[in-house]
């Protein structure tokens, strides 16, 4: 658990810089929800499900087992390979998010999807930020696979209750 605004402290652990939108949105705060459906994990919550550290973790390792059983599908650096993709957050539906670290500036990173049987690619990659994206789903910009109707119309992040 990092003191809440020790972006520094948070960096020197994952070894690797956060773009600046991710940074703003979480600020010194718990995680954040997006339309009661994706966790957006923030390295100053205690709960587990939605710390960033373990999100991370926890998506590297399903992204490892993938690659691991299937390789030609999943042939993906995961972090904290070079390039790899670093989880930010899941939804209710299985998917996992992830930054695409293949850039080194950290503001052009690209947003990732994993985690959905009907994905065709099984990764599907948007060419956006986290919070463009996040804005892209809200506004129907970018559809959201295997959730239905979601996210609602007037769709907002709220800060996770601690």
């Amino acid at each position: 658990m990092f003191t809440p605004g020790a972006w520094d402290d948070v960096e020197a652990e994952l070894g690797i810089r956060l773009p600046s939108d991710y940074r703003e949105l979480i600020g010194d705060g718990p995680a954040c929800i997006f339309d009661g459906e994706m966790a957006i994990a923030s390295p100053f919550d205690p709960h587990p499900g939605t710390n960033l550290l373990v999100t991370a973790a926890r998506c590297a390792w399903a992204l490892a087992y993938l690659r691991h059983h299937d390789p030609g599908r999943y042939d993906v650096a995961i972090h904290p390979e070079a390039g790899g993709l670093l989880g930010w957050g899941d939804d209710g539906g299985g998917a996992n998010y992830h930054w695409d670290t293949r850039d080194d500036d950290p503001d052009r990173w690209t947003v990732a999807v994993t985690g959905r049987a009907v994905f065709d690619p099984d990764i599907q990659r948007h060419p956006v930020g986290l919070v463009r994206y996040i804005e892209a789903l809200a506004s129907g910009e970018i559809q959201a696979a295997a959730l239905g109707d979601w996210p609602t119309r007037g769709a907002r992040i709220e800060r996770r209750p601690i």
